[in-house]
């Protein structure tokens, strides 16, 4: 049996994060359904000091310094040396701030898996220094994996298509849990929060500069909506900015914001179920797994266009310029009380965890051959 380390996640379950659900929903699968042996390599502030097994996934929970910037670095250098000396048969890094130790993993006999997520070059919380850094490390990433693997089809037709590729490629999507959606979504969230059911906006987001957070309480400022419905913002940060601290701040200045923090299980669950629209502003994404679990329960959506958001493929009425809150302000407007809603039932077809977890251990076998 093929042992698989993997690293970049701060590991699971019940952490925020949108490549965490991507490994839990992934790896529990791998484990539970394939019989693999796998080993995720956990971020110690997220999941504590102690390792642990979870739905057959071994947890090994590897020091990381609570700091931006360095967090991932650190994390990362010591999990690689970790799977050497566990003599991994594969490492699998995830993005390509940890891709950066590809090339120590090699050097000890290790096949290599990359899957990329995201541009996170792209995002502005970083600054030209770590941006270029991050840069430096896609290079090493794509130029030194063995496979690797885009979760959307704009990632390679911009990165494999421009030959900066030196491995075999393919496209695995995020997916969205089929249980998820049609199980137990009771809660008591709304009482706790005095949210009132079918009268709240909702995005489930880390509080971060590329989530365009601000542009969304920026337009239901601005807009009517908030005399009727509320704003329901669920997550944190994870490192205090003065982002977040201005987020924060409109919720001062609005009892109409609400921010229940992270939020899993049935509370989330019930939140999607109930609201009267889905709001997605992001700047940049890899491919928006909230906006997947918004769809399976069958949410009316507003999403910014940007290109991943548009290769979902959902008609022109569900986007709306991304940065714009005046236009935001007048298109949640127009959602909200338009009768118009999509099927969703054909697009969710091909974002099936089972299936994206076979894909990945053909991926793994094809190494090991």
């Amino acid at each position: 049996m093929p042992k698989v380390y993997v690293i970049g996640t701060r590991g699971f379950p019940n952490v925020q994060g949108g490549v965490e659900t991507h490994c839990e929903e992934l790896y529990t699968r791998l484990s539970g359904k394939l019989g693999m042996n796998i080993v995720v390599c956990g971020r110690s502030p997220y999941i504590g000091e102690t390792s642990f097994a979870y739905k057959g996934v071994n947890i090994v929970s590897i020091y990381a310094p609570r700091f931006k910037g360095w967090e991932t670095l650190v994390h990362s250098a010591l999990s690689t040396v970790s799977a050497i000396k566990a003599r991994a048969d594969i490492v699998h890094f995830h993005n390509i701030g940890p891709g950066l130790f590809i090339p120590l993993a090699k050097l000890f006999g290790c096949k290599t898996v990359l899957t990329y997520h995201s541009k996170n070059y792209c995002h502005t919380k970083w600054c030209l220094l770590c941006c270029l850094f991050l840069r430096l490390c896609e290079k090493v990433s794509l130029f030194f994996a063995d496979a690797i693997i885009f979760v959307a089809e704009h990632l390679a037709d911009d990165l494999a298509s421009k030959k900066k590729v030196n491995a075999n490629w393919q496209v695995i999507p995020n997916g969205v849990n089929k249980c998820f959606y049609e199980g137990k979504s009771s809660s008591d969230i709304f009482d706790r929060h005095k949210i009132e059911l079918g009268k709240y906006l909702f995005l489930a987001a880390r509080i971060s500069e590329e989530k365009g957070i601000l542009d969304l309480c920026e337009a239901f400022f601005r807009s009517h909506i908030a005399s009727t419905h509320k704003l329901v913002i669920a997550g944190v940060s994870d490192h205090k900015s003065a982002y977040s601290e201005t987020v924060s701040q409109y919720a001062g200045k609005m009892d109409q914001i609400v921010f229940p923090g992270f939020v899993t299980g049935n509370d989330l669950a019930a939140l999607y179920r109930n609201c009267a629209l889905f709001v997605l502003p992001s700047h940049f994404e890899g491919h928006p797994i909230s906006l997947l679990e918004a769809m399976s329960f069958d949410c009316k959506v507003l999403i910014s266009d940007i290109k991943p958001n548009k290769d979902i493929g959902l008609p022109p009425e569900c986007y709306f310029p991304v940065g714009n809150a005046e236009e935001l302000a007048k298109k949640m407007t127009e959602r909200l009380f338009n009768e118009m809603h999509c099927d969703y039932s054909t697009l969710l077809k091909k974002f099936n965890w089972d299936i994206i977890a076979e894909k990945v251990s053909t991926v793994y076998e094809d190494l090991l051959i």
